[in-house]
């Protein structure tokens, strides 16, 4: 079984039970229609539930997190998505709507997808919901007790940043391995930008071999001085990567392929807020207005038809919004299976207004090709005395040895 193709091998107590690919990849092909099929994640625990591909968001709804929560759900949202981060979010009146719309008889079919962050201190504006002065691994375990005293059982527990060094982020993600089959079903991360995330997931690739290969604990990586296999814990590639959509960062283009790549399912933000210019003219108006819906569900649908292994992040305060977005998308669908040639067209004339912001991503950092990160995850060795996120050093070193130097990238 190997890593480096998307297998995963989720823990607990130390013993391997799944390790099947990690998400089936979803590519589009002319043809295909708006598919809104929730992902699966192949993971067998008991009530596994599906994650659809529109999540309410309930960052910055302060007071009214747990009504705007009820009715999200209420109006259709299958998926809620949170954090223990006080400053934007209210992760416990999150948990309180949920438990109103159980008491109000709503059971939906399929359950209800809950994912929630660990917010490193440094992300928490000096609001710490657990105590940040401890290490990092006692950081990840209170947040994680905390999330599901407040939540329940988690569907995903994502870590909301990058960590000042890879082996810090490394030592946090090796925690929260730990709590998979412990109230914790799946993993994810946020906000890392590309050359982070491949950093990242080639470093998970390389501990998953190795934890497979049952080489602990004699084993220490270069980027982490401690026994990382000191709590038994396997390391896992994450399934979902959630950050933001705009033109500022070339609408994720390589980080979204990055993941269809390697069955890592992308959750994008600020899709709506930040695309305004977008969803005012071309084929985000053209399909609006063939297929009678709201400038802002046929942005939605675009993206999500454009890229299948996208899922996006909705947290519009107004109830009417709320419904008209699950059944726009529902109707973009059907017209879609009606109208495929036209569907085929608009599509790709999405693709091409998408395209013309690609060089945007990652803003004044370079910007790799897929096929040159394939090439540094293809490689098992790592460069001691670097780490991966504080400095360039190690891809300049395979970039200039491979390519040129990197000033001719």
């Amino acid at each position: 079984m190997d890593g480096a193709a998307g297998k995963p091998y989720l823990a607990v107590n130390g013993d391997v039970l799944a390790t099947t690919s990690t998400i089936p990849p979803r590519v589009r092909k002319p043809g295909d229609p708006l598919d809104l099929t929730p992902f699966k994640l192949p993971v067998e625990w008991p009530a596994m539930r599906t994650m659809p591909r529109l999540i309410y968001g309930t960052a910055w709804k302060k007071g009214e997190t747990e009504e705007l929560t009820y009715k999200a759900i209420r109006a259709g949202f299958r998926g809620v998505d949170t954090a223990l981060q006080p400053q934007h979010y209210d992760e416990l009146a999150v948990g309180r709507g949920i438990q109103a719309t159980l008491e109000g008889g709503l059971h939906p079919e399929g359950g209800l997808w809950v994912q929630t962050k660990y917010s490193p201190p440094a992300g928490q504006g000096g609001q710490c919901p657990y105590d940040g002065t401890q290490n990092q691994r006692h950081q990840v375990q209170e947040s994680a007790a905390i999330s599901m005293v407040d939540l329940g059982m988690l569907d995903c527990l994502l870590l909301h940043s990058a960590c000042p060094t890879l082996s810090q982020t490394m030592e946090a993600w090796m925690e929260m391995a730990g709590q998979i089959g412990h109230g914790v079903r799946s993993l994810g991360v946020c906000n890392f930008t590309f050359d982070q995330f491949a950093s990242f997931y080639h470093e998970c690739v390389n501990l998953n071999r190795l934890s497979f290969q049952r080489m602990r604990p004699a084993f220490a990586s270069p980027f982490n001085k401690t026994d990382i296999f000191s709590n038994n814990h396997q390391c896992t590639v994450p399934m979902v990567f959630q950050g933001p959509v705009a033109a500022v960062n070339g609408y994720a283009t390589l980080l979204r392929a990055f993941c269809r790549k390697h069955g890592v399912i992308f959750q994008g933000y600020w899709v709506l807020s930040a695309n305004t210019q977008l969803r005012k003219r071309g084929p985000v108006t053209t399909l609006a207005d063939r297929a009678q819906v709201d400038p802002a569900v046929a942005l939605y649908a675009l993206f999500l038809g454009s890229d299948p292994n996208m899922a996006i992040l909705d947290g519009t305060k107004d109830e009417k919004h709320m419904e008209q977005d699950i059944k726009g998308l529902e109707k973009v669908a059907a017209w879609s299976v009606a109208n495929l040639a036209e569907w085929d067209s608009l599509v790709e004339r999405f693709e091409g207004r998408l395209a013309e912001h690609a060089g945007n991503e990652q803003g004044a950092e370079r910007s790799w090709s897929v096929e040159i990160m394939e090439s540094l995850l293809s490689r098992q060795q790592s460069i001691p005395g670097t780490d991966m996120l504080d400095t360039r050093a190690w891809q300049d070193h395979l970039l200039a040895s491979w390519y040129g130097a990197p000033d001719n990238m």
